[in-house]
């Protein structure tokens, strides 16, 4: 059945399904196309034929850009600073395919992630950062998931050989998002016995999230003493 030609709105399935399509079979031959990247809302800045500075917005971002990346393998030495905003619940990557793309950018200098709440990327991202990172902006929608997983970046703070250029940091939460429950969107298996979750409100999740991030800042600080930290 062919799709239908009326326009839909940002993040329906027709949308998905074309971007997907054109990402898989077209993107990596047509990168340097400004019109096609505008309208897919990417933005780049290019040196040699490659992407320095790459950001994309929405619509399954994280797994557009492995995509990109896969299909494109200059990207890997010639990327600088990176943004990816996926808090629309339409993404399908997961934070190992994610750790192994960035361990292949060895210039990665600045890295802004907005992280929505789906296949537990926000509750397994401190371990995919990589060490060349110097500014970090991270902002996470409100999942239990991540909130239970926080003592991960309290550990690794810890350690002072964790990002070594690490000069910047930033990391906060979506006002607007509300408390999720689980890590994926998909149905539990009906033979299986399901733990029950405790519910949280917003005003706990917020008090519990602001101080496991003075925690964190504290260390950060401790660790790297000239680091830029804001709120």
């Amino acid at each position: 059945m062919d799709e239908p030609s009326n326009p839909v709105r940002r993040g329906s399935l027709p949308t998905y399904r074309r971007l997907q399509r054109i990402a898989h079979y077209i993107l990596p031959n047509l990168i340097s196309h400004a019109k096609l990247l505008l309208q897919l809302q990417f933005h780049t800045t290019r040196r040699n034929d490659q992407p320095q500075h790459f950001r994309i917005q929405e619509n399954d971002a994280f797994h557009m850009f492995m995509m990109t990346f896969d299909g494109n393998p200059g990207i890997a030495a010639s990327l600088e600073v990176l943004d990816v905003e996926s808090m629309d619940g339409n993404d399908f990557a997961q934070a190992s395919e994610l750790e192994d793309r960035f361990k292949r950018c060895p210039n990665l200098r600045e890295l802004r992630l907005a992280v929505g709440h789906h296949y537990g990327l926000d509750a397994n991202l401190a371990s995919c950062i990589p060490s060349s990172v110097e500014k970090l902006d991270l902002k996470f929608s409100r999942s239990l998931p991540f909130l239970q997983s926080f003592d991960d970046w309290i550990d690794r703070a810890k350690d002072s050989s964790w990002l070594p250029h690490l000069a910047s940091f930033h990391m906060s939460i979506d006002a607007k998002s509300k408390v999720a429950e689980s890590q994926t969107y998909n149905p539990p298996l009906p033979d299986v016995a399901q733990t029950p979750i405790p519910q949280i409100s917003v005003e706990s999740f917020d008090v519990a999230f602001k101080t496991k991030r003075m925690a964190l800042y504290d260390l950060l600080k401790s660790t790297r003493p000239k680091i830029h930290l804001t709120y």
